[in-house]
């Protein structure tokens, strides 16, 4: 892959309150609903869970600025792939866009995909009880992953008709669930504050313990994913330096807020106990509430989340292709004409997603990819950083560091840094352990290893 911004010239089409859609469809799903339980299972405190999602939403506020301070120095297409070809050169950033495209985006998406037509769709239609129907035979297919084809299908030929189409649904996607999510939000924190809600018993003081903290940062530093969505789309953005900034820093916070509101709910709603004997906690909020229709309701507003996310992660990825193509690693021929969607990239990765889904190695994948991304993460930034002090010496560092990112900005990207390699380091020490397995320890490692190779051999960027 090239290390400079040059390529075939893409038509500018994605403002800023897309680009904003993008983030926040891409950040809001299931995940919210599960990193609660596994939070309050490991810290049986309310107040230092939400003191975690801050924590959480500080991290990803960092991130995104560090990716959109690379944007601004390369509007171009593709995220990581592209960011790290101009830090670290060719073969260390078609490393990275290879991993992000199959397995990241295609695994994420498979994975999300089948949740979608395993649980979301019956759960939403009632249809959890005896579901799938037991003579119903349908070959290596069955219900969930024909759902899955379905939902990936319908979503590519959408957003190959073109950007105009693929953004609206996408903002619709968007709005949908985070409207619904704090208007519930804020109902169930209203009636607690004016005693139209009975209150769960508080819990009984507990200690926390460093690991719970970890363990509990961990879920929310997940639940945050999706950020990076919108950098991954900057050659056709309209403002990829301040706009993208913009948006990203609007996304980010508009997902933090609602995050807050939605942990503050269930907090209020279920207790620390009864959160913490919760698996999705949405539907077990809305259960208690509203009886068996009130929680349906709310299997389908996640699953309208998961579409947003699903067509974000798309949309992304057909990005990461096209930039493959670009340098070589891919066919030529994924690349689109200027201005036209790029209907070859989102072909091949439909086709990949479909082998996932029928082999039933998506999940495999995505839990061996899950800690090689915070890997990509920090190479990225770092990547970031080389390229910003490239020429300065160590004592010109962090003045030169203010300069180029602005103080607040240099604080909150390094936070993120830090953050990320906490928990790459809490990942590998329980792989150490046998806590987590020895599979993403082989798995990161080996990657590692690879990266470090291809960054050597290829010639240096400039």
């Amino acid at each position: 892959m090239r290390g400079d911004s040059s390529g075939p010239p893409t038509q500018p089409s994605i403002d800023n309150a897309a680009a904003r859609a993008l983030i926040v469809g891409a950040m809001v799903g299931v995940g919210v609903f599960l990193a609660p339980g596994r939070m309050a299972r490991a810290v049986p405190d309310g107040g230092v869970q939400l003191a975690l999602w801050l924590l959480g939403a500080l991290g990803a506020l960092g991130g995104t600025l560090a990716y959109a301070a690379w944007a601004r120095r390369m509007p171009r297409s593709g995220g990581d792939a592209v960011f790290q070809t101009a830090a670290w050169g060719p073969g260390a950033g078609a490393l990275t866009g290879a991993l992000l495209f199959f397995g990241a985006f295609c695994g994420s998406n498979a994975t999300l995909a089948a949740a979608l037509g395993e649980y979301q769709a019956p759960a939403a239609l009632g249809l959890v009880e005896g579901w799938p129907p037991s003579g119903l035979h349908l070959g290596p297919l069955g219900p969930n992953k024909l759902v899955a084809l379905f939902v990936i299908i319908v979503l590519s030929v959408i957003q190959a008709q073109g950007m105009r189409v693929s953004l609206g649904l996408q903002r619709a996607l968007s709005a949908a669930p985070v409207v619904a999510f704090a208007l519930l939000s804020v109902g169930v924190l209203g009636a607690a504050a004016y005693g139209l809600l009975p209150l769960p018993p508080p819990a009984p003081p507990a200690p926390v313990a460093a690991q719970g903290l970890l363990s509990g940062w961990l879920a929310a530093h997940f639940a945050f994913a999706g950020w990076t969505s919108a950098a991954y789309m900057a050659g056709e953005l309209r403002d990829p330096g301040a706009g993208l900034r913009r948006a990203s820093v609007q996304g980010v916070l508009l997902v933090s807020g609602l995050y807050f509101a939605i942990v503050g709910a269930l907090l209020v709603g279920l207790g620390v106990p009864e959160l913490a004997a919760a698996g999705e906690a949405g539907s077990a909020l809305a259960q208690k509430l509203g009886g068996p229709l009130a929680a349906r309701a709310m299997a389908a507003l996640i699953g309208v989340g998961l579409l947003g996310t699903i067509h974000a992660t798309l949309f992304g990825g057909a990005r990461v292709a096209v930039a493959l193509a670009e340098g070589g690693l891919l066919p030529r021929g994924l690349v689109p004409p200027v201005g036209a969607p790029p209907r070859r990239a989102l072909l091949l990765q439909a086709a990949v997603i479909a082998a996932l889904l029928l082999s039933g190695s998506a999940d495999g994948l995505l839990d061996a990819v899950a800690l090689i991304m915070i890997c990509i993460g920090t190479m990225t930034v770092t990547g970031l950083y080389r390229c910003l002090l490239r020429g300065a010496p160590p004592a010109a560092w962090p003045a030169r560091l203010a300069e180029a990112l602005g103080s607040l900005d240099l604080a909150l990207i390094s936070l993120h840094l830090l953050l990320g390699l906490v928990a790459l380091g809490v990942e590998l020490h329980g792989a150490l352990l046998g806590e987590a397995g020895a599979a993403p320890l082989l798995w990161a490692g080996g990657f590692t290893a690879l990266w470090l190779l291809a960054q050597r051999r290829g010639p240096s960027p400039s």
